[in-house]
């Protein structure tokens, strides 16, 4: 048997509506905010207006969980440890979709773009992907090197990846935030991965 890796188990692209339909009408739960908006509900779009919760309850049904804020990092970072942005340390220019000046205005389909080292797509813009953690600020200063978790409680939970409408500081691997739990924005989505 050959060893797990984090690359066979994090799903290639983000949720989409076609997916994340399947499990609107396989378990009647809520349809995301803006499952009515022609911007953001197209099939191959990235299902987005999901809250944490929401994120949490497709990937269960799928047989599947959220990533740790550790391995979305290790696995947009690909194969080569250190680098800045998923496709290495060069501009992101035309590599992936973000910034307001390009008046994109919405999310693209998934796997627009060209894939990480890992052939994980998105990895960067589209949308911000809901991470398991919860968000701490300092966290990783007193937090071990090898798979560090977030803090056991907090406020806001990790959001990781940035999306359409952020600028491409916002893009490179090592950058994080978080938003409340139960926040249902468009520019918010996630992508589930299989527990080894």
């Amino acid at each position: 048997m050959k060893p797990w890796t984090l690359a066979e188990t994090m799903n290639k692209h983000e949720v989409t509506n076609r997916r994340h339909r399947r499990f609107l009408e396989a378990t009647g739960y809520r349809a995301p905010a803006k499952w009515t908006d022609s911007r953001f509900n197209q099939p191959e779009q990235p299902a987005v207006g999901v809250s944490w919760d929401d994120a949490v309850a497709y990937c269960r049904w799928a047989g599947k969980r959220l990533p740790t804020e550790a391995e979305w990092e290790k696995a947009a970072r690909g194969a080569l440890d250190g680098k800045r942005y998923p496709w290495g340390d060069d501009d992101s220019n035309g590599r992936a979709c973000y910034g307001l000046d390009l008046d994109i205005g919405q999310p693209t389909p998934v796997g627009s773009w060209a894939p990480n080292g890992f052939g994980l797509y998105d990895m960067a813009g589209n949308v911000w992907e809901w991470c398991a953690d919860w968000y701490g600020g300092e966290c990783y200063r007193q937090s071990p090197a090898r798979n560090p978790a977030g803090p056991s409680v907090g406020q806001s939970r990790v959001v990781r990846g940035a999306s359409w409408l952020n600028d491409g500081l916002n893009l490179r691997c090592a950058y994080r935030s978080g938003y409340g739990p139960a926040c249902r924005y468009s520019f918010r989505g996630f992508r589930c991965v299989s527990s080894p």
